[in-house]
């Protein structure tokens, strides 16, 4: 049986608003009703939820909120958590998340028509989805991983992982993630396929990079910039 709800709202115990969905569709599981006599969820499906995720200085991800797309509602972050990895299923639908690096200076990035489906089974989490990117940063994004471990330590994790983005600004992506004094690349666009090992935190990284109209910075004894209408390569990295 499934139960479909429209502007939800969520209180805590002192009867605050903690959370609010426009959509929310609840899957009951009959199973646990026949076996144990009580009525479990067995999936939860939702729709236009604002989520706040943070990477903490030590590593540590932590779901700061879970509110409506119009902002100014969060959630307790125990809770929000308990939500996301409690549930057998989730899926998350016509959403937005802001991501902010805590351990860096990059700005936050906003992130819209987030599409995420989560399979939580003990200690093995299965997540994949698609999310639109800030918009001078390139198009869209699509992602998987199945690992084991803490959901919210990455350093924990086992297994592996999948990204690809279409036309991504690669100096842009360079100012979030690097030091983009240091980056090679001033210009240019790409499209972008990594897949990740996973062995007590990442351990191996390989990719594929087809990029367009690239301008690299000049070496020493070469001031101006390198152009390459069309330039691809292959990415390898492990961990020492």
């Amino acid at each position: 049986p499934q139960l479909l709800v429209k502007d939800v709202r969520i209180l805590d115990a002192r009867g605050e608003e903690i959370s609010r969905f426009a959509l929310a569709r609840l899957n009951f599981d009959l199973w646990s009703l026949l076996r144990y006599g009580r009525l479990g969820l067995s999936g939860v499906a939702v729709s236009g939820v604002q989520l706040v995720v943070e990477r903490l200085p030590d590593g540590k991800l932590r779901i700061a909120g879970l509110g409506n797309a119009a902002g100014g509602v969060t959630s307790d972050t125990a809770l929000a958590e308990q939500w996301l990895f409690g549930q057998l299923q989730w899926q998350i639908d016509d959403s937005s998340v802001d991501w902010r690096d805590l351990r860096s200076d990059a700005v936050a990035m906003h992130f819209t028509h987030v599409n995420l489906r989560l399979r939580n089974q003990a200690q093995r989490h299965r997540l994949e989805g698609s999310m639109s990117l800030p918009g001078d940063l390139g198009e869209q994004v699509a992602f998987g991983i199945d690992v084991t471990g803490d959901p919210l330590q990455p350093q924990t994790w086992t297994g592996k992982s999948y990204v690809g983005g279409k036309h991504i600004d690669l100096a842009g992506a360079a100012r979030q993630w690097s030091d983009a004094a240091a980056f090679p690349v001033k210009t240019g666009t790409a499209d972008v396929q990594l897949w990740g090992r996973w062995e007590n935190g990442l351990a191996q990284l390989t990719g594929e990079i087809a990029g367009r109209d690239i301008a690299l910075a000049g070496t020493e004894g070469n001031a101006g910039p390198a152009m390459f209408a069309q330039l691809a390569t292959q990415l390898r990295w492990h961990r020492r």
